[in-house]
This record gives structure tokens, sequence and C-alpha cells, in this order.
């Protein structure tokens, strides 16, 4: 899990994970993807920060929550798929389509 953060991060994010002291942090998003994220940066807790950032972004931009009505605990692909090229301007001010 994501160590003493893990009810914050499944209320907030709401994608089952598991993160390490080492940086990285691994999402599995059922019936859909994985994610895999490194990020050396630790929190409080020893989860990565940018890291987190990141996977709530992600979450957010493609209707990952599996734990809210309508979030991708089904099927989200078509808004997996549209949202995609806009998640370069969320990390790093970036706007370049990284879809094709």
């Amino acid at each position: 899990g994501m160590y003493n953060g893990a009810g914050k991060w499944i209320v907030d994010v709401g994608i089952p994970a598991k993160s390490g002291v080492g940086g990285y942090l691994m999402c599995i998003c059922p019936g859909i993807c994985g994610i895999g994220i490194f990020s050396p940066k630790l929190d409080q807790h020893g989860n990565p920060t940018r890291g987190i950032l990141a996977a709530e972004s992600l979450s957010a931009a493609l209707d990952l929550h599996v734990l809210r009505k309508g979030g991708n605990g089904g099927d989200g692909s078509s808004a997996m798929f549209g949202s995609i090229a806009s998640l370069g301007s969320s990390f790093n001010g970036s706007t370049k389509n990284v879809s094709g």
C-alpha cells in the first residue's frame, strides 16, 4: 500500500497502488492498465511526492477513480484516449501532443 497515507490515497486518487522508499509507485486500474512512476523525492509517509501528483493528475484526467460513481471502475477508455494529449501540459508546461 501507501504506508500511513493509504486512506488519503484511496479517497483522493482512487487507484489501487503500492509505493516504495526507493521512489517507485505502481498503480493498477483493474481491467484497464497499469501505471509505473518513479520519483525519488519522498513525503513524510515514504511515498514519492511527484509520483503522487502525477497519479492524481492521471486519475482525474482519465477518470480512473475506482470508488466514484462514473469513475473508471468499468471501462473509461473513451475518456482515457480522448484526454491523453492534454496530459503533457499538466506536468511540464508543454502543450506537445503526446498521442501521435
